[in-house]
């Protein structure tokens, strides 16, 4: 058989193909303002989402110096992260280790929960498995 030969049965089903989801999404972070409520100050917010780590190095360098100069206090939103590797990791506890008070990190998977105790970086953060409230993007 030559191997530029159709063959039907190995055509690609598009009825069996993976569906595109959060998994394999590559990472981005944003930071977004929270207008301050009745019962709490205004906030900064850090969302990050998809896979955080090395591939993200310049991002999350601006992000980080981006956030680390306001005076609001910091909330890490990491719902939609799907892969967190060591720079990822070193990125949160750099950025913790920037602000003045422990930034608030939600909602905290067990395998985030997990990251940040094997490498004894949870005591920076004020952890919570609330959802977190809509926030508006603020222009950068």
């Amino acid at each position: 058989m030559s191997v530029m030969e159709h063959r039907p049965d190995l055509e690609r089903r598009p009825d069996l193909e993976r569906k595109p989801d959060l998994e394999r999404r590559p990472g981005s972070a944003h930071v977004v303002s929270i207008p301050p409520a009745q019962h709490q100050e205004a906030a900064v917010r850090l969302i990050l989402a998809g896979e955080i780590g090395v591939g993200l190095d310049g991002e999350l360098a601006a992000v980080a110096t981006e956030v680390a100069t306001v005076s609001a206090p910091v909330e890490i939103d990491a719902r939609h992260v799907t892969f967190l590797d060591r720079y990822g990791v070193e990125f949160l506890a750099n950025l913790a280790n920037r602000l003045p008070s422990k930034p608030k990190l939600f909602p905290v998977t067990p395998t985030i929960e997990f990251l940040l105790e094997v490498t004894r970086t949870k005591e920076l953060f004020e952890l919570s498995d609330r959802q977190p409230e809509p926030a508006a993007a603020i222009g950068g």
